[in-house]
């Protein structure tokens, strides 16, 4: 299981790097569907948001 920080700072770093940087709402959206598809595939979430 990852550190949802280190998979937003992932998304963020990888957009920029593509010159397409993110707002706030996609990148919120993104981390909805990575979560999504890693439950589907793994059969565990990717992060656990902890407050």
């Amino acid at each position: 299981m990852y550190k949802a920080m280190d998979i937003a700072q992932y998304v963020v770093n990888y957009s920029i790097e593509k010159d397409n940087p993110v707002s706030n709402l996609k990148l919120q959206k993104l981390l909805y569907y990575i979560q999504d598809a890693f439950l589907v595939e793994k059969g565990e979430p990717c992060f656990i948001i902890v407050f």
